[in-house]
């Protein structure tokens, strides 16, 4: 269901996160640029993909939660 898609999609986006840190820990370049992208990923990139996985954790928690009161409403008739 929609609470088991979003829960994948999560765990999705998390193992793409960690995927691309590694990536990015590990550029073959040095200098100012490469800092520059790399503090850019690390204070932004990575905790807005961050924020987005936990978003998408709740959501599939919520969409759970009513679900299974909407069952219960219904099977008490």
């Amino acid at each position: 269901g929609l609470a088991a898609a979003l829960r994948h999609r999560q765990a999705e986006l998390e193992a793409s996160r960690r995927q691309l840190s590694a990536i990015v820990e590990n550029l073959p370049w040095s200098g100012p640029d490469r800092d520059g992208f790399v503090d850019d990923w690390q204070q932004i990139h990575r905790p807005t993909l961050e924020a987005t996985a936990a978003e998408l954790g709740t959501a599939s928690d919520r969409v759970w939660y009513h679900a299974r009161r909407q069952e219960l409403a219904s099977q008490r008739g």
